[in-house]
């Protein structure tokens, strides 16, 4: 709630110091009939201090008018100044002429020593002196609490808090203003509880739900010389006001009075709640003849503006009467000066509405009121009166008397600022309002848990289930209230027992370094003293808030309404409660819910009073993470709703071109845990919600996927991963996602002092409303485990019992999984984000598949057993640690006589950062092999042999490669310790182990994304062997199978577009002529066998004795030769893998992938 001091008409350039005086009451009127904005009238001390300037405040002292009124008068209450000599009024004329209609007049002690016709006012202004003494008793004995000066009457701070009476003498739901006005709209005779006829003594008028669930019944209790023209007009001005016409006849004070009591609605019943009733006479303005004039029975408060034309009288019996003076406006106004205001405590209050008169001609006149329950006396009236205020703590005093309004210990002045915005009084005076100069119009208290209650008027200020005066240090509980000091401070908390008005913070002046305990340390970094602390032990720096399904929100302002575009997604764990529960969003604009509290579903609101319902076609089970967004753009009316990032279900609205609209139920804000409408039933959340994001765009479905499973951050104005640090994009367009469209992100961390950061650039924090109890984070951002196990175990997972992560067949192939232990598995695994921390190790089994699709992190080992294979696609990069690697087996024939044609599917280890893998360059992350580091079966390193052949042992007689050769003799031997490029192939015989198969561990770092080789066709035009065909011996570099289609599509202009595959199917020479072998080919038409090899030139005897017939996918590890018909770059890529299964070769061309390496193949 903002204080208004409304101080439009008067402005005071000087301030004292709290102290007594010798003083007299000054009141200075002024009456323009014209011509007002022409005129002005200052006031000054006799040390030419100008105390205060009179004039008209819709156009003040100017040469031409700014609207139609041109009349104004006021009587301006300076209070009581100090007795001198030589005070002095300034009278200005714009136009230098002197005032047509006007007249000043100064009361000293209510003594006339001023009145002055203006007609010797000018531009400069002509001098008036006086002189201020005889007014001593007067002041003596008015109150003033604060004893600065200024009486209680007249100052809006009557205790010298630094706090407005006004704003003090708020309780619980008028703080924030949640409580409706009262409405008088629509009423009508009541026959049935009237004693009279309509407009007549008896009569009763009905305002049905004038307040919510309540009715106002308006009986005339008394007509002299009046009658009623309109009970309520509700056809002008403001039809909610209370605006009744009266015909007034005769000389004197005609008039009608009203009793007005507040039913339980559709009933005569008065209510039992007790209301506080504020409200507003609106234009009392009158005439010589007929000055308009409101009395009120009874109030609790009232007051006037200062100035104002608008004269007090105190009637005796706590009646009051507001007169007008002689002063009319045109119309209906609302200027201040012409307001009197005044509460009401109860459920009945009486007023008379008259006039004075002093002819007997009949006259209409309209009296017009406001009510409200909440701003005290909605205005905070310059001359206030307060008769029954607000005592919270019922200790005998009324808060705005009161330094400590809540019977803590902790004065008002320190709780109602903010700890480290502490500004300790300075014990001068604003001579105008009363209020300490340092706090200019007054503070503004703090609300520390968001809750009905500022922190002056709160036991609990943080709501942590433990009371401020258990936490502010001192004592822990008044038995017997003392106070000799009368200042409202117990005797326990105060540190001199002697009243000392300039000492109403009890000499706490630097709250953060003072007797109030700071438990855990963290006022500096965010937190807050013990007091103010909703955590004396902060909670997990990343944490999850659980709300308990029955008052636990967080609520910051208005975030959807009027948006085009949005996304909203959130993480929840539910606890199975069989009722609809929100889990975020704005009134029924947009919000996402668990529908009868399981099934997810989105709704939306547009202008055009569109309502769309979008739910997901099954629930998602209780106890268990899951995460719910949905989007919505208003140039289509799309809407699409999103469970765990998986597209579940689309609709569309038929009003384009209109934004998101909240109901007239909102309550204007976005909120978290409940529905943020003023209804009944508000839907409170039951169970944990954690990484709250709302965007004002549509987000694509593979941008949300990539934000699922990880928090996010601001890289450069784009949104990034926390997890894996690159920009969130579109896989189709390549769009990236602006910082900028974030408008909202809580992920729920560094909750201090009642609120949860918004790490959005916006600071939308979201405030604690009831919450206490905050879990550590366990949404899975990322999935991770925690021990060593199978992947299909709860227990290997870090909080396996509310993950999924455990049942494979629900696993997202946009999942962020960290193993940070070693883990076996016997499945395949999809996936965006894969994290081998350094010492981890992943373990597949069988002929599996783990494909990564955005990033993998290989800072230990991922272990292939069997056909296992890891595919990276086309938008996946690897990130290795010094020791991370890949370990792939394959199989080549045992025979030291046969060939293999052999690539590997790694490079030698190295550290490696993250960088595009997959551009149109060669991805110089990749790294060479040597074949030195080749392992058997048992993960030892092969020894080698220089003889033709021995057993157990690599012969290196026979490693070769074959880079764009003419020739037998240009094939290159390849030493252990020889750099093999990624995609280049080489021989090598087998080992002449008794197996029919040799096992070969290539270990390394996994090869991935763009390999370029450069090749050149050396022969030219032509294929003629040994003359002008040029062959290439490549071979698959990838740990995975390769597409023969895509690869040939590649590489189109550069190769023949057929792959030749050396078999031997029989022989025990090493002699070329006694080889049994040759090449089977295949290419995108089909494939063939291997015909028998004869010569130097691959020439053949037209026996197809191969054993093998190649499909149209090579195998890990699969060398190839291939025909070079033109300069240039043999491309692999990414887009070329593909999971196939050696295990499913079957001699036809799309089924399985087959190494050529022996009979038994």
């Amino acid at each position: 709630m903002k204080t208004k001091l409304l101080l439009a008409s008067l402005l005071c350039l000087f301030a004292f110091s709290i102290g007594s005086s010798q003083s007299s009451n000054v009141k200075v009127k002024v009456k323009w009939k014209e011509k007002s904005y022409n005129y002005k009238v200052e006031i000054y001390n006799p040390a030419n201090d100008l105390i205060a300037t009179i004039c008209d405040p819709n156009h003040c002292f100017v040469e031409n008018p700014l609207d139609s009124n041109h009349r104004y008068g006021v009587k301006l209450d300076l209070g009581c100044v100090q007795n001198a000599n030589n005070y002095y009024i300034k009278i200005y004329d714009w136009e230098d002429k002197g005032w047509e209609k006007g007249a000043v007049q100064v009361k000293v002690a209510g003594t006339e020593v001023i009145f002055d016709d203006g007609k010797d006012a000018s531009d400069t202004g002509e001098v008036i002196y006086f002189n201020v003494s005889g007014g001593e008793a007067e002041c003596s004995s008015q109150p003033d609490q604060d004893q600065d000066g200024i009486a209680d009457y007249l100052d809006y701070d009557d205790d010298g808090d630094g706090i407005p009476d006004g704003v003090e003498n708020l309780g619980e739901d008028r703080f924030e203003c949640t409580l409706p006005p009262l409405d008088f709209f629509g009423g009508v005779y009541e026959a049935a509880s009237s004693s009279g006829p309509v407009d007549t003594v008896g009569a009763v008028y009905r305002f049905g739900n004038a307040i919510a669930g309540y009715d106002v019944l308006m009986e005339i209790m008394e007509l002299t010389n009046c009658a009623i023209d309109d009970i309520d007009d509700d056809t002008v001005d403001n039809p909610n006001w209370l605006q009744t016409s009266l015909d007034l006849n005769g000389i004197g004070s005609p008039g009608a009075t009203f009793q007005f009591t507040i039913v339980d609605a559709g009933t005569t019943t008065p209510s039992s709640e007790i209301f506080r009733v504020n409200g507003i006479t609106w234009d009392c303005d009158g005439t010589e003849e007929v000055r308009e004039s409101v009395i009120y029975y009874n109030p609790a408060a009232y007051g006037t503006e200062n100035p104002s034309d608008v004269e007090i009288t105190d009637l005796g019996s706590n009646n009051i009467e507001m007169t007008s003076g002689e002063i009319t406006v045109n119309g209906h106004s609302t200027l201040p000066w012409l307001r009197a205001y005044y509460q009401f405590i109860g459920n009945t209050f009486t007023m008379r509405m008259q006039a004075h008169k002093t002819t007997t001609s009949n006259v209409t006149r309209k009296f017009a009121m406001s009510f409200t329950q909440c701003a005290f006396l909605d205005y905070d009236a310059n001359s206030l009166t307060i008769v029954t205020g607000e005592d919270f703590d019922n200790d005998g005093k009324y808060n705005h008397l009161d330094l400590d309004s809540d019977n803590d210990g902790i004065p008002d002045n320190v709780e109602g600022q903010t700890t480290l915005g502490y500004i300790a009084p300075s014990t001068t005076v604003d001579a105008k309002t009363g209020i300490d100069v340092v706090y200019g119009t007054g503070i503004e208290p703090v609300n520390s848990d968001f809750d009905k209650y500022p922190d002056i008027l709160d036991l609990d200020s943080d709501n942590d289930g433990l009371l401020d005066i258990q936490e502010n240090g001192m004592a822990d509980a008044i038995v017997s209230f003392s106070d000799s000091d009368d200042d409202g401070l117990d005797l326990l908390f105060e540190g001199l027992v002697v009243y000392d008005p300039s000492d109403p913070n009890d000499d706490i002046n630097n709250p953060s370094s003072s007797v109030l305990p700071d438990a855990d340390g963290d006022q500096f970094t965010g937190g807050d003293l013990d007091y103010r602390d909703l955590f004396n032990t902060n909670p997990p720096n990343k944490a999850t808030i659980d709300f308990d399904g029955v008052d636990d929100y967080l609520a910051t302002e208005s975030l959807i309404d009027g948006l085009s575009d949005i996304t909203l997604m959130a993480w929840v764990k539910y606890d199975a409660t069989g009722t609809t529960m929100t889990i975020a969003g704005e009134d029924r604009a947009c919000r996402i819910e668990l529908y009868n509290g399981n099934k997810p579903r989105a709704t939306f609101r547009t202008q055009g009073f569109v309502q769309i319902n979008v739910t997901a076609p099954s629930t998602i089970p209780a106890n268990e993470w899951h995460h719910i967004a949905t989007t919505y753009t208003n140039s289509t009316g799309d809407i699409n709703l999103f469970v765990d990032g998986e597209l579940v279900r689309t609709a569309s609205s038929s009003a384009t071109a209109t934004p998101l609209t909240v109901t007239s139920e909102s309550n204007g804000n976005f909120e978290v845990g409940r529905r943020s409408s003023n209804i009944t039933n508000q839907e409170y959340f039951k169970g944990d919600i954690d990484e709250v994001r709302l965007f004002d765009k549509v987000l694509t479905e593979s941008q949300i996927q990539k934000i699922v499973y990880q928090e996010i951050g601001n890289n450069g104005g784009n949104i990034q991963g926390a997890i894996i640090d690159k920009d969130i994009e579109d896989d189709g367009s390549g769009l990236k996602v602006a910082w900028s469209n974030l408008i909202g992100y809580y992920p729920m961390t560094d909750i201090k002092n009642n609120t949860t950061s918004d790490y959005s650039a916006n600071d939308n924090k979201l405030e604690l409303h009831n919450i206490t109890n905050i879990q550590p984070q366990t949404a899975p951002m990322p999935y991770e485990t925690t021990t060593d196990g199978d992947w299909s175990s709860e227990s290997t997972w870090l909080y396996g019992d509310v993950w999924d992560i455990e049942n494979v067949a629900s696993n997202k192939a946009w999942s962020i999984v960290k193993i940070a232990n070693n883990v076996t598995t016997s499945a395949s695994h999809e996936n965006l984000g894969l994290i081998i921390e350094p010492g981890a190790k992943l373990t597949v089994n069988g002929d599996q598949l783990i494909k990564n699709n955005w990033y993998l992190d290989l800072g230990g080992v991922l272990d292939l057993k069997d056909d296992a294979q890891l595919i990276q696609t086309s938008k996946s990069d690897l990130v290795t640690s010094a020791t991370g690697r890949v370990l792939r087996r394959q199989e080549g024939n045992s025979s030291y006589f046969w060939y293999n044609y052999w690539s590997s599917p790694v490079g030698t280890t190295a550290a490696t950062t993250l960088s595009d893998n997959n551009g149109p360059a060669n991805n110089t992350n990749n790294t060479d092999y040597r074949l030195d580091l080749i392992k058997d079966e048992s993960e030892t390193l092969f020894q080698f042999t220089n003889s033709l052949h021995e057993v157990g042992k690599i012969s290196t007689y026979w490693l070769y490669s074959y880079k764009n050769g003419l020739t037998y003799y240009d094939w290159a031997y390849v030493a252990p310790s020889t750099a093999l490029e990624p995609g280049v192939g080489y021989t090598q015989k087998g080992t002449g182990t008794t197996n029919p198969e040799q096992q070969y561990i290539f270990e390394g770092k996994p090869n991935n994304g763009t390999i370029l080789v450069n090749v050149t066709d050396v022969g030219g035009p032509g294929s003629t062997p040994s003359v002008s065909k040029t062959d290439y011996l490549l071979g698959n570099p990838y740990p995975s199978a390769l597409d023969i289609h895509k690869f040939i599509d590649d590489n189109v202009g550069v190769i023949d577009g057929t792959l030749n595959l050396w078999q031997q199917w029989s022989g025990s020479s090493h002699n070329l002529s006694q080889y049994n072998g040759g090449y089977a080919q295949v290419n995108k038409l089909g494939s063939v066998r291997a015909y028998q090899f004869v010569g130097l030139e691959g020439a053949h005897n037209g026996s197809q004795d191969g054993i093998t017939t190649p499909s149209r996918y090579l195998p890990v590890g699969q060398g190839f030769m291939a025909e070079i018909i033109a300069d240039g770059t043999v491309e692999f890529n990414n887009d070329q893998r593909i999971f196939i299964k050696e295990a499913d070769a079957d001699g036809t061309y799309n089924n399985g992938s087959a190494f050529f390496r022996s009979a038994a193949t």
